[in-house]
Parts: structure tokens; sequence; C-alpha cells
């Protein structure tokens, strides 16, 4: 059961989450005109997750930042700690509850990255933040 739910979970990661290298803009096919926007790295965060069982898993995430423009990453720097704060206390709700997982208890990704997404925009703005990519996502049965 173990290997069935770390393959699932890679299967999923590999379809919805970015490669680094594709993301800072590189290993493409070289064609220039992309822009390249630069990403602030969160800490690692750390969340349970809670069902009428307790908690049942614990899920890490490392999370970038997608700032719109170069010029505005120290703008950004300087919520973080409210950005972060919004991403626990959004998450802590989202993953105790059944629509934010999947079978067998595989986080959904496209919904968590969406909410992030959402979240980040709704404490510093949309003209701020361009987009939220889930470098990594692990969970760990308790």
């Amino acid at each position: 059961m173990n290997k069935i739910f770390t393959l699932a979970l890679c299967a999923m990661l590999s379809s919805f989450v970015a490669l680094p290298t594709l993301a800072a803009g590189g290993g493409g096919s070289g064609g220039g005109g992309a822009i390249d926007m630069p990403y602030m790295e969160l800490d690692p965060l750390i969340l349970p997750v809670i069902t009428e069982e307790g908690i049942t898993q614990q899920v890490s995430l490392i999370v970038k930042i997608e700032v719109s423009d170069s010029s505005m990453l120290d703008q950004v720097k300087a919520m973080e700690p409210r950005i972060v704060d919004a991403f626990v206390q959004d998450l802590y709700g989202t993953l105790s509850k059944e629509n934010a997982m999947v079978v067998h208890g595989i986080v959904n990704i496209p919904l968590v990255k969406a909410r992030l997404k959402h979240t980040a925009i709704e404490v510093a703005g949309e003209e701020l933040i361009h987009d939220v990519l889930l470098q990594v996502v692990q969970q760990h049965r308790v």
C-alpha cells in the first residue's frame, strides 16, 4: 500500500508541479521571448491533516511566490509573514476537509495551488503576485 501511495503521489506531482528549471525560465527551447519573473521561496509549511480519527497525516509544502516584477520583490518580502500566516490559516482547515483530499488521502495539488494563489493575492494584491509554485509536496502518514 505504501508503494502505491508513493507512486500515485509522484504521478500527481509530475502532472501539476513545474520543474524548477522550467519555472525559472531555463530548460526551454531557448526561444528568448520569455520574461523571467523573480521567485521568493518561503520556509517549508508543515501542516497536519486532521480527520474524525485525529491527525492522520503530515503535509510539508515548499512554496515559491512568483512576483510580478523584480522591482516589487522587496515589497513582497516585507509581506512574507502575513502571507505565510494566511497560507497556514487557510490550509489548516482545507486539508482537514474531504474536498481537499482525493483517492487514498493524496492531496489535491491543483486545489491547494489555486487556494494559495488566491490567498497570496488577497494579502499582497494582484499587482504584486503573479503566481504560486508548489516546489515540493510531501505527505507522511502518522
